[in-house]
């Protein structure tokens, strides 16, 4: 026995040229019918939108069929005068319908000043008599579209407001509500402050949180130079955006202003930080945004940046303050560290030993390949190969299980899944040195596990290319300096001295390669990670896990030896 879900709760509003139909679902697909049956009109809300106008081609007095996810209502098509009225309380927070024979009540903090705008627009020629109070205004529409605006200064009193004309009467009333300064305080929340985040509010989790990372001025010479980047001027395009989110606890909504700027140790407004929007200086940044009472709003605000003229030495501070509208003195005002950084010149001298590592382990590659296959014994080339696609099938294996812990642990998946696959694959290549100690039987291992990847998973990115590389030159490297790779009596060593020289060998290489991996994928994903992070990749799967997997290695190539002879 189960229970439908109840119907979504339907509401029109009759708007200029259709109406517009909110629900407290997704609105989903809205169509119009006449009373004949006939269709006037079918739109679909984009996904997760609760609102949808739809311009309606209907005869004013007339009724429509309006079916809202797959429900029908009928809805009169009012009849509308010959021009709309709309009132902006306070001016500059949107327009709403007056209230035609009701009150609209609006919030007045302390003794500020506040304008309210009635915007009249026409829909045919006509001349109408607004009166607010005892004041009487004249308003003369002379074509369709002609728009006409009235601004009055509100005070503490309550305004009547009547608006006649031909076709149109509208009678309200305009009440202010007094608020102290100390109760809109305490009924307005700063919540938090998010930076960096998109224009629509929603966190960016590819950025550190409050640091401001900037290119290293070298890399953006050569980009300006070459030409191989583009990226908008900084009065053109926010560097991101940040964005302030406030909660209204009060019976009232509140209008407000928020204004955010930069500052230095001093106080001053940091000039690398201004805004340069078509071309004016502006030592902040401000938003109109209006809290209903017992909501919260999201206001995300621009961040411009002039690179070349932010210094390296420099503290900042965002200074972000809160005002009602009309007043000087804000209802917040805090101050937030900004950690502003240039690139890391270790990560850019790692990305550039990578490359080079990578380059060289290319030329290895391309040019040896054919020599170590001469070199080396049919039967060695067949363990090789064996090795290699083990290597592969557990790797990719593991891969696979490593997907759920990623779900799970996210950024620390690779402490756990690295216990096996590091040490594994050490196990791997360790004991097919030992059987075959000769150069290029590292590399082609590896290389034969990539192109198995490759092959079956569609593993051809070029940054696989480069880690491909630079793993092939520190395997190889690494196995030349730990004499792995050179004479064969170092095998008849004890088992103390086998793992110590393995462990040199693979470890120190693996470790390099891990390391040029990382600053592989600051530079090209965009990533972040905490020094502490990556001490700990380093030290555990980098190289203990692999020192792990040589004991094993030892004593499994030595079985392998005794079977061999």
């Amino acid at each position: 026995m189960a229970c439908a879900p109840s119907p979504p709760e339907v509401q029109f509003q009759s708007e200029q040229g259709g109406l517009t139909v909110s629900s407290d679902a997704w609105v989903g697909q809205v169509s119009v019918f006449d009373e004949g049956g006939r269709p006037l009109a079918r739109l679909t809300a984009p996904p997760g939108a609760q609102q949808l106008y739809v311009p309606l081609p209907a005869v004013p007095g007339s009724r429509v069929r309006v079916r809202v996810d797959g429900v029908d209502q009928w809805w009169a098509v009012p009849i509308v005068g010959p021009v709309d009225v709309s009132i902006e309380a306070p001016m500059g927070q949107g327009r709403a319908a007056p209230p035609d024979g009701g009150e609209l009540q609006i919030t007045r903090v302390g003794q500020g000043d506040m304008d309210v705008a009635m915007v009249f627009t026409a829909r045919a020629p006509t001349q109408i008599q607004v009166r607010w109070n005892d004041e009487v205004h004249d308003v003369r529409l002379t074509a369709t579209g002609d728009r006409q605006v009235l601004v009055w200064a509100l005070s503490d009193q309550p305004v009547h407001v009547d608006v006649r004309g031909p076709g149109t009467q509208i009678a309200f009333v305009l009440r202010p509500v007094q608020q102290s300064l100390e109760e809109a305080r305490a009924d307005l929340q700063l919540v938090r402050v998010d930076l960096p985040t998109d224009a629509a509010g929603e966190r960016d989790l590819a950025r550190p949180e409050h640091r401001i990372v900037l290119p290293a001025g070298w890399w953006r010479s050569i980009l300006r130079r070459s030409g191989l980047g583009y990226r908008p001027r900084d009065d053109q395009a926010p560097w991101s955006w940040r964005t302030v989110v406030l909660a209204n606890q009060g019976p009232a909504d509140q209008n407000l202003m928020v204004r955010i700027s930069v500052v230095d140790e001093a106080g001053d407004v940091a000039s690398a930080f201004r805004t340069r929007m078509r071309g004016v200086g502006e030592d902040e940044v401000r938003a109109l945004v209006r809290v209903p009472r017992g909501q919260q709003v999201s206001v995300a605000m621009p961040l411009f940046i002039d690179g070349a003229g932010v210094p390296n030495t420099t503290r900042y501070f965002q200074r972000v303050a809160v005002y009602s509208l009309g007043l000087d003195e804000p209802l917040h005002l805090i101050e937030l560290p900004l950690d502003v950084q240039r690139g890391s010149s270790w990560a850019s001298a790692g990305m550039l030993v990578a490359l080079a590592a990578s380059a060289l382990g290319w030329a290895l590659l391309l040019l040896r390949t054919r020599s170590w296959t001469r070199e080396i014994r049919t039967t060695d080339l067949v363990a090789i190969a064996l090795f290699g696609s083990v290597s592969f099938v557990l790797g990719t294996a593991l891969q696979v299980v490593g997907l759920g812990f990623s779900a799970l642990l996210g950024p620390f998946s690779p402490l756990v899944i690295g216990l096996a696959d590091d040490t594994l694959r050490a196990c791997l290549l360790g004991t097919l040195v030992i059987l075959v100690p000769q150069r290029g039987v590292l590399a082609l291992a590896t290389t034969v596990g990539f192109l198995m990847r490759g092959l079956t998973l569609g593993s051809f990115h070029p940054v696989d290319l480069l880690y491909l590389g630079s793993a092939v030159f520190w395997l190889e490297g690494w196995a030349a300096m730990a004499g792995l790779t050179g004479k064969r009596s170092w095998r008849d060593q004890s088992v103390t001295r086998l793992w110590v020289r393995l462990s040199v060998g693979l470890g120190g290489a693996n470790l390099c390669a891990m390391a040029s991996g990382l600053v592989i994928s600051v530079v090209f994903y965009r990533l972040y990670f905490a020094d502490w992070y990556v001490a700990l990749i380093l030290a555990l799967p980098g190289f203990a896990y692999v020192s792990i997997g040589c004991i094993l290695a030892v004593g499994f190539a030595r079985g392998l030896r005794r079977v061999e002879l």
